[in-house]
């Protein structure tokens, strides 16, 4: 039996992508049938065909060949596996049908024990639609602990926090993290996604007490649409972005009583251009607003697609800046930022 390393078959990118493999098959001639029954057994994938050789894909990536036998080790849990058979590079077959291995094999733990869970665990991500930019964040609360792990759908750590000193005999009860948001000019949605592919991510602990801790959180492609948003009650417009100089941002008109009114579509559906494809279930909408002298946060049920901002809080001559964001059941968040003058 003869595997390859992981790192052959590189592109000039340096990946090889099944989406480029599969584009290029159509013109050869197969002698070879698609490579059937995918499954798995001790973390080890297998399947039928006659070929000589075959391509393994992981979540649509290039990962390794085989040559002379039909299996692949290891495979990893919450992952999707294809393959594709071929003569020692030669007469390529179309990628198999997708096996998405789950692993169900029982823990370690007896069914009779008492697992401790964290109150709440949630990851997720938040894209600034205005900015374009986008970003992962995650909070976690629970009973105080001195080690918390968090691990990707394969069980790879992503974060490793280990307290110490005068802190570890104390305990944490909530962490909080955001990470860097770089915009899409330096990593692009897709690239950012690939780091972080949708699915369960655990979160493991230790108590101040010795004891384990730990929770589950679905991450989520499928991003809420970004709102449209209007300002002012006289023939109010959509108004997205800041300008350069505050000057140049739009004039608004507030209503009669003096306040600032804001409203937005209701959000239905996924973002058209970032993310996946699927339903989604508002949460909330969150309105913010920063004036001169005051900033303003409100929770809004998701059946609520309007704010006044009070008179008060709205002078003539003043620059605004607001934003509203549209939060989902699965915790992502899609921001809509817009700047103006108030008349």
């Amino acid at each position: 039996m003869k595997i390859s390393a992981r790192t052959c078959g590189v592109g000039a990118n340096g990946k090889t992508l099944l989406a480029l493999v599969i584009g290029s098959l159509s013109t050869v001639a197969m002698a070879w049938d698609v490579p059937t029954n995918l499954r798995e057994d001790d973390d080890v994938l297998m399947w039928d065909s006659s070929a000589p050789s075959h391509n393994i894909y992981e979540d649509g990536m290039y990962i390794a060949t085989v040559h002379g036998v039909n299996r692949f080790e290891p495979i990893f849990d919450n992952s999707a596996y294809q393959v594709v058979a071929h003569d020692f590079g030669q007469q390529f077959t179309p990628a198999s049908a997708s096996f998405l291995f789950i692993d169900d094999q029982d823990d370690d733990e007896t069914d009779d024990e008492e697992k401790l869970e964290f109150e709440e665990a949630e990851l997720y991500f938040e894209l600034n639609n205005t900015d374009g930019d986008l970003g992962i964040h995650s909070v976690v609360d629970g009973e105080a602990w001195t080690h918390l792990v968090y691990e990707d759908r394969n069980g790879r750590p992503l974060i490793d926090v280990q307290l110490s000193g005068a802190m570890a005999k104390q305990g944490l009860t909530e962490f909080f993290f955001e990470s860097a948001e770089p915009t899409f000019d330096e990593v692009s949605p897709a690239e950012f996604f690939s780091r972080f592919p949708s699915g369960v991510y655990d979160f493991e602990g230790t108590t101040v007490d010795g004891e384990n801790i730990e929770a589950e959180a679905i991450l989520s492609a499928v991003l809420p649409a970004p709102a449209v948003v209007t300002i002012g009650a006289n023939s109010p417009t959509s108004h997205e972005g800041c300008a350069d100089d505050p000057s140049e941002d739009p004039v608004v008109m507030p209503d009669m009583s003096g306040g600032l009114q804001v409203q937005w579509k209701p959000v239905v559906g996924n973002h058209p251009e970032i993310g996946e494809s699927g339903e989604v279930e508002i949460e909330l909408y969150q309105f913010v607003y920063e004036g001169e002298e005051v900033q303003l946060t409100v929770d809004l049920d998701p059946d609520t697609t309007e704010f006044t901002i009070p008179a008060e809080f709205v002078n003539s001559g003043d620059p605004g800046k607001l934003e509203v964001i549209v939060r989902d059941s699965t915790h992502n968040q899609v921001g809509t930022e817009a700047c103006f003058q108030v008349l």
